[in-house]
């Protein structure tokens, strides 16, 4: 005999259920999925990331590229087959002209990290060595005032909204990305739930120390990033990461042989050689 229930029931059935999860897309670069429509930064940005942010600000990024971009398409987009990557001319006059612009100096300088600062207190080395020497490429870039930091988050949103139009050939293909992504500094919330909700938790010991038997310096191993693909990645050492109120900074203190964090704490932001930052990302579907 079979049986079947009543509407009454199966309604209340159906409302108890929780409410499907929303569906997720590609990740943003770089990022996994925090919670809601948030993303976080797998790992603090490195130096190899902010350089490709001056190279932008040198050559064509600016507040008018910023403001000109969300009128571009959302997929089909295509670049000139030329040194200086420029957009084709059947778009908007004003947008293709601000790629065209001529960089702002007094911009560009703000975003610039003074080279003669020096890392820790190994004195000859200097910031400009840190920065651009190999061995340093995928370390945390310090140093970095709030605004470096939040321009830096307003130029990968563009390039990555950028990156998706150039992959989509169509409608059906830009699907697979967010319609819109916009990184920013990390709030203290995020980063604290990011620490104890997403687990797997990936310690580097991050540092610049002397190596004064072969009279030279070096820096610990930064975190392997294809371990660290499904890991939210921090440094002992009382690094700390910047965060979106301006006067904060937010790091942890271990034990000594321990990947349990001692204590988490936040304290006045000043830049620093033990201070970074990473992004996290909003999505719309």
């Amino acid at each position: 005999m079979t049986r079947t229930l009543p509407m009454a029931c199966l309604a209340m059935l159906l409302f108890a259920l929780p409410a499907p999860a929303q569906k997720l897309k590609t990740a943003p670069p770089g990022t996994i999925f925090l919670k809601d429509n948030i993303y976080i930064d797998r790992l603090p940005v490195t130096n190899n990331a902010y350089k490709e942010f001056l190279f932008a600000v040198q050559q064509f990024w600016s507040e008018k590229t910023h403001e000109a971009i969300p009128r571009l398409p959302l997929y089909g987009l295509k670049f000139i087959d030329d040194p200086a990557v420029r957009i084709v001319d059947k778009y908007d006059a004003d947008v293709v002209d601000s790629f065209f612009l001529t960089p702002d100096p007094a911009f560009s300088e703000r975003m610039k990290i003074p080279g003669q600062l020096v890392v820790d207190l190994a004195t000859n080395l200097t910031m400009e060595y840190y920065t651009k020497a190999l061995l340093y490429k995928n370390n945390p870039v310090i140093y970095i005032t709030h605004e470096q930091a939040a321009m830096f988050c307003k130029w990968r949103s563009d390039m990555v909204m950028l990156h998706y139009a150039l992959k989509s050939s169509g409608k059906g293909e830009r699907k697979r990305y967010y319609s819109k992504v916009n990184y920013r500094l990390m709030t203290e919330d995020e980063w604290k739930y990011a620490y104890n909700a997403l687990g797997n938790v990936l310690l580097s010991d991050f540092g610049i120390r002397a190596d004064f038997n072969k009279k030279s310096f070096a820096g610990y191993a930064p975190v392997d990033s294809r371990k660290a693909e499904n890991s939210f990645s921090i440094y002992a050492n009382n690094f700390a990461e910047i965060l979106l109120d301006k006067k904060a900074i937010i790091g942890a203190l271990f034990n000594e042989n321990s990947q349990a964090a001692q204590n988490i704490i936040t304290s006045k932001y000043a830049p620093a050689s033990n201070v970074g930052f990473r992004c996290v990302c909003e999505v719309e579907q």
